[in-house]
C-alpha cells in the first residue's frame, strides 16, 4: 500500500475518532445537565424513604454541635456544649414520616432512663433535615419557619443553626425546591420575591407599604431592610468585642417586619424585635424614611 493511502487512513481514524469524541462530550453534558435537573425535582417531590436516612448529620453552629450518625439498625448521637461532649447510641425507626431516636440516658446522680426524640423529615433541593418535632402548635411554628426561610432566600445550612440537623453541607447555594412540607403550608410561600416601598412610618416600628395581595404578600409574611448606619467621627472605642459594633463593618444587619394585615394593594407591617439589636445599635442607626425599599429575599439586599 502506498504511502499516500497510509495518510488518508490515519487522518481519517482521526476525524472519525474527534467527530465520536465530540458527540460524545456532547452527550455527557447534556446528560450531567439533565441529571442534576432530574436531581432537584426528584429530591423536592418524592417521598422520602428509610434508606434516604442513612448518613451523618450535624447543626451548622459555631459554639455547639450535633452529631448524628444514622446506620442500618442503629444510631449514635453527639452533642457539644459548653467544652464538653456527651455521646449517645440506640435504635431508630421511620414511621409515618417521622424520625424516632430511642436511646439510653443518664444524667446527674446517676439518674438513667429512655428518651424517645422525634424528628420530622424534610427535604429541600438535594440535601435532607430534620425538624424536632414536640407537638402539632410546635411544629406548625417550625413549618411557619421554614416557609420565611425559604421566602429570604436563604442557604438553608448557614441560617438553621442549632435547631435543625443538615445532611449535606451546601455552601453558597441558594434553595431552588419547595420545600417538602405538607401542602396546607404551602400558602406561606411566595412564588415570585417581593420588593415595595415604604409609603407611611408610625413611630419606626409600624410600616405601610405599596404592594398587598395582587402581588402575592399576605398576612405573615416577613420583609426585610439592610440596616445602615449613621457616619460617625473617627474615635478610639473603650471596649471591643461588642457584637453590634463588629457586625457594623462585618456581617451585615437587617430589620425584620412582619405583615399583619393586608388588602389588595397594601400592607401595614410591624417590627419584628431580634436578638441582634441593642439600645446602642438602634441610636447608630439610619432612621427609616418613606420611599425605602423593603424585600423579600436578603440575597437580593
Amino acid at each position: 500500500m502506498k504511502k499516500q493511502h497510509y495518510l488518508f487512513l490515519l487522518f481519517g481514524f482521526l476525524a472519525i475518532s474527534f467527530i465520536a469524541y465530540i458527540n460524545q462530550n456532547k452527550l455527557i453534558i447534556l446528560v450531567d445537565k439533565i441529571f442534576s435537573k432530574s436531581i432537584v425535582t426528584k429530591d423536592s417531590t418524592q417521598p422520602i424513604t428509610k434508606e434516604d436516612l442513612l448518613g451523618k448529620y450535624k447543626t451548622m453552629v459555631k459554639s455547639r454541635y450535633t452529631m448524628l450518625d444514622i446506620y442500618k439498625d442503629s444510631f449514635t448521637m453527639s452533642f457539644y456544649r459548653h467544652f464538653a461532649t456527651e455521646a449517645y447510641s440506640g435504635k431508630w425507626s421511620y414511621e409515618n414520616n417521622s424520625l424516632h431516636l430511642s436511646y439510653l440516658y443518664t444524667g446527674e446522680y446517676d439518674t438513667s432512663y429512655i428518651v424517645n426524640r422525634r424528628y420530622q423529615f424534610m427535604r429541600q433541593d438535594s440535601f435532607l433535615f430534620c425538624v424536632p418535632y414536640y407537638d402539632e402548635q410546635e411544629l406548625r411554628q417550625e413549618y411557619i419557619k421554614i416557609c420565611n426561610l425559604y421566602n429570604n432566600g436563604a442557604n438553608f445550612n448557614e441560617e438553621y443553626g442549632e435547631t435543625y440537623i443538615m445532611r449535606k453541607k451546601l455552601h453558597n447555594y441558594l434553595p431552588i425546591s419547595i420545600p417538602t412540607i405538607p401542602a396546607e403550608y404551602h400558602n406561606y410561600l411566595l412564588k415570585q420575591p417581593i420588593n415595595c416601598q415604604i409609603t407611611a412610618i408610625e413611630n419606626d416600628t409600624i410600616l405601610t407599604i405599596n404592594a398587598g395581595k395582587e402581588n402575592g404578600i399576605f398576612e405573615g409574611l416577613q420583609l426585610h431592610k439592610k440596616v445602615e448606619f449613621e457616619k460617625e467621627k473617627k474615635q478610639k472605642r473603650k471596649k471591643r468585642g461588642n457584637y453590634q459594633e463588629e457586625n457594623e463593618n462585618n456581617n451585615p444587619l437587617f430589620m425584620t417586619f412582619e405583615v399583619v394585615r393586608c388588602e389588595n394593594n397594601l400592607a401595614v407591617l410591624k417590627f419584628v424585635e431580634t436578638w441582634e439589636f441593642s439600645h446602642a445599635t438602634a441610636l447608630k442607626m439610619k432612621k427609616l424614611q418613606i420611599g425605602d425599599t423593603l424585600y423579600s429575599k436578603k440575597s437580593k439586599i
